[in-house]
Protein backbone atom coordinates (compact mmCIF):
# COMPACT_ATOMS: atom_id res chain seq x y z
CA UNK A 1 0.00 0.00 0.00
CA UNK A 2 1.41 3.43 -0.75
CA UNK A 3 0.59 6.19 1.73
CA UNK A 4 0.50 10.05 1.46
CA UNK A 5 0.46 12.84 4.24
CA UNK A 6 -2.72 14.74 4.14
CA UNK A 7 -2.55 18.43 4.27
CA UNK A 8 -0.87 19.54 7.44
CA UNK A 9 -1.56 16.65 9.90
CA UNK A 10 2.55 15.20 9.66
CA UNK A 11 0.77 11.27 9.79
CA UNK A 12 0.55 8.81 6.84
CA UNK A 13 -2.82 7.97 5.61
CA UNK A 14 -3.16 4.81 2.82
CA UNK A 15 -4.00 6.89 -0.91
CA UNK A 16 -6.98 4.30 -0.91
CA UNK A 17 -9.60 4.78 1.84
CA UNK A 18 -12.31 2.79 3.09
CA UNK A 19 -15.34 4.91 2.37
CA UNK A 20 -18.75 3.56 3.49
CA UNK A 21 -21.46 4.91 1.71
CA UNK A 22 -22.37 1.45 -0.44
CA UNK A 23 -22.16 -1.12 2.16
CA UNK A 24 -24.10 -4.43 1.29
CA UNK A 25 -27.72 -4.10 2.51
CA UNK A 26 -30.64 -6.37 2.94
CA UNK A 27 -34.32 -5.21 2.81
CA UNK A 28 -37.35 -6.76 4.79
CA UNK A 29 -40.45 -4.82 4.27
CA UNK A 30 -39.47 -1.51 4.10
CA UNK A 31 -36.45 -1.56 6.41
CA UNK A 32 -32.74 -1.84 5.19
CA UNK A 33 -30.31 -3.97 7.53
CA UNK A 34 -26.59 -3.64 6.86
CA UNK A 35 -25.09 -7.53 6.23
CA UNK A 36 -23.02 -7.13 9.61
CA UNK A 37 -20.79 -9.88 8.75
CA UNK A 38 -19.96 -9.25 5.61
CA UNK A 39 -19.27 -5.83 6.97
CA UNK A 40 -16.42 -6.72 9.15
CA UNK A 41 -14.93 -9.13 7.19
CA UNK A 42 -15.29 -6.07 4.49
CA UNK A 43 -12.72 -3.81 7.61
CA UNK A 44 -10.64 -6.64 8.50
CA UNK A 45 -9.64 -7.36 4.92
CA UNK A 46 -9.33 -3.78 4.40
CA UNK A 47 -7.63 -3.43 7.40
CA UNK A 48 -4.92 -6.26 7.02
CA UNK A 49 -4.59 -4.81 3.18
CA UNK A 50 -2.68 -1.57 4.45
CA UNK A 51 -5.89 0.47 4.33
CA UNK A 52 -5.63 2.69 7.42
CA UNK A 53 -8.30 5.61 6.62
CA UNK A 54 -12.40 4.99 7.42
CA UNK A 55 -14.70 7.59 6.44
CA UNK A 56 -18.12 7.02 7.65
CA UNK A 57 -21.18 8.99 8.09
CA UNK A 58 -24.54 9.07 9.93
CA UNK A 59 -26.73 8.76 6.60
CA UNK A 60 -25.25 6.24 4.65
CA UNK A 61 -26.45 2.86 4.12
CA UNK A 62 -29.68 4.25 6.07
CA UNK A 63 -27.80 5.32 9.14
CA UNK A 64 -26.12 2.05 9.84
CA UNK A 65 -22.64 2.37 8.29
CA UNK A 66 -21.07 4.09 10.92
CA UNK A 67 -22.07 1.67 13.62
CA UNK A 68 -20.95 -0.85 11.68
CA UNK A 69 -17.46 0.09 10.65
CA UNK A 70 -17.05 1.39 14.33
CA UNK A 71 -17.74 -1.97 15.97
CA UNK A 72 -15.70 -4.01 13.04
CA UNK A 73 -12.51 -1.61 14.04
CA UNK A 74 -12.85 -1.97 17.81
CA UNK A 75 -9.74 -4.11 17.78
CA UNK A 76 -7.35 -2.18 15.27
CA UNK A 77 -8.25 1.10 16.54
CA UNK A 78 -4.99 2.17 17.31
CA UNK A 79 -3.50 0.74 13.91
CA UNK A 80 -6.62 2.82 11.72
CA UNK A 81 -7.52 6.77 11.54
CA UNK A 82 -11.36 7.53 11.62
CA UNK A 83 -13.35 10.00 10.15
CA UNK A 84 -16.38 11.81 10.76
CA UNK A 85 -18.35 14.56 9.45
CA UNK A 86 -20.95 16.70 10.46
CA UNK A 87 -23.47 18.16 7.88
CA UNK A 88 -24.06 21.93 9.79
CA UNK A 89 -26.52 23.39 7.90
CA UNK A 90 -28.63 21.02 10.02
CA UNK A 91 -27.48 22.54 13.43
CA UNK A 92 -29.25 25.53 14.89
CA UNK A 93 -27.59 26.67 17.66
CA UNK A 94 -24.61 27.56 19.21
CA UNK A 95 -23.21 24.71 21.41
CA UNK A 96 -25.18 21.74 18.54
CA UNK A 97 -21.95 20.83 17.19
CA UNK A 98 -20.03 20.09 19.86
CA UNK A 99 -22.98 17.61 21.32
CA UNK A 100 -23.41 16.72 18.48
CA UNK A 101 -19.69 15.32 18.18
CA UNK A 102 -20.18 13.69 21.89
CA UNK A 103 -23.09 12.13 20.96
CA UNK A 104 -21.69 10.36 18.11
CA UNK A 105 -18.79 9.39 19.76
CA UNK A 106 -20.60 7.82 22.92
CA UNK A 107 -22.97 6.22 20.40
CA UNK A 108 -20.70 4.43 18.27
CA UNK A 109 -18.02 3.79 21.18
CA UNK A 110 -15.00 5.94 20.37
CA UNK A 111 -13.01 8.38 22.47
CA UNK A 112 -12.26 10.43 19.31
CA UNK A 113 -12.12 11.02 15.94
CA UNK A 114 -9.12 11.18 13.99
CA UNK A 115 -10.86 13.68 11.58
CA UNK A 116 -13.44 15.88 11.93
CA UNK A 117 -14.86 17.38 8.41
CA UNK A 118 -17.55 20.37 8.47
CA UNK A 119 -19.58 17.99 5.39
CA UNK A 120 -20.32 19.13 1.71
CA UNK A 121 -19.90 22.74 2.45
CA UNK A 122 -19.87 25.66 -0.16
CA UNK A 123 -19.48 29.61 0.33
CA UNK A 124 -23.09 29.98 1.73
CA UNK A 125 -22.77 27.68 4.52
CA UNK A 126 -19.13 28.39 5.43
CA UNK A 127 -20.09 32.57 5.65
CA UNK A 128 -23.80 32.05 7.20
CA UNK A 129 -24.02 29.07 9.22
CA UNK A 130 -20.23 28.17 10.49
CA UNK A 131 -18.84 31.28 10.84
CA UNK A 132 -22.10 33.24 12.07
CA UNK A 133 -22.80 30.16 14.81
CA UNK A 134 -19.72 30.24 16.22
CA UNK A 135 -18.88 26.40 15.06
CA UNK A 136 -15.45 26.87 13.82
CA UNK A 137 -14.63 27.86 17.87
CA UNK A 138 -16.90 24.56 18.56
CA UNK A 139 -14.69 22.61 16.25
CA UNK A 140 -11.49 24.17 17.69
CA UNK A 141 -12.46 23.42 21.45
CA UNK A 142 -13.34 19.62 20.55
CA UNK A 143 -10.15 19.27 19.23
CA UNK A 144 -8.92 20.94 22.49
CA UNK A 145 -11.08 18.84 24.76
CA UNK A 146 -9.27 15.27 22.67
CA UNK A 147 -12.47 14.76 20.78
CA UNK A 148 -11.21 15.36 17.32
CA UNK A 149 -7.33 15.42 16.19
CA UNK A 150 -8.22 17.41 12.79
CA UNK A 151 -10.27 19.84 11.39
CA UNK A 152 -11.33 19.38 8.08
CA UNK A 153 -13.88 19.97 5.57
CA UNK A 154 -15.53 18.40 1.93
CA UNK A 155 -16.13 20.60 -0.27
CA UNK A 156 -18.66 21.61 -2.96
CA UNK A 157 -18.45 24.97 -4.69
CA UNK A 158 -16.24 27.06 -7.16
CA UNK A 159 -12.21 27.01 -6.76
CA UNK A 160 -12.48 30.73 -5.50
CA UNK A 161 -15.01 29.75 -3.16
CA UNK A 162 -12.34 26.83 -1.65
CA UNK A 163 -9.41 30.02 -1.39
CA UNK A 164 -12.00 32.00 0.19
CA UNK A 165 -12.79 29.62 3.11
CA UNK A 166 -9.02 28.36 3.40
CA UNK A 167 -7.94 31.78 3.63
CA UNK A 168 -10.29 32.95 6.17
CA UNK A 169 -9.06 30.71 8.45
CA UNK A 170 -6.00 28.99 9.47
CA UNK A 171 -7.72 26.04 11.67
CA UNK A 172 -8.70 23.74 8.73
CA UNK A 173 -5.79 20.72 8.37
CA UNK A 174 -6.76 18.69 5.29
CA UNK A 175 -9.58 19.74 2.86
CA UNK A 176 -11.75 17.34 0.74
CA UNK A 177 -13.15 17.89 -2.77
CA UNK A 178 -14.38 16.21 -5.93
CA UNK A 179 -12.71 16.18 -8.81
CA UNK A 180 -15.48 16.89 -11.53
CA UNK A 181 -13.87 15.50 -15.16
CA UNK A 182 -15.39 16.72 -18.29
CA UNK A 183 -14.49 15.99 -22.00
CA UNK A 184 -13.63 18.31 -23.98
CA UNK A 185 -15.33 18.30 -27.73
CA UNK A 186 -12.79 20.13 -30.20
Amino acid sequence: MKYNNPGKTGIKISKLGFGVARLPEIKVGDEYFLENETVYDMVVLAVEKGINYFDPGDIYCHGQSQRAVSSALKEYRDDVYLANKIMTNKRKNKGDLIKNIQSLLNELGQEYFDFFYFWGINKKEFDNVILKKGFLEEAVAAKEDGLIRHIGFSFHDAPEALKYIVDTTDIFEVVSTIYILTRLRG
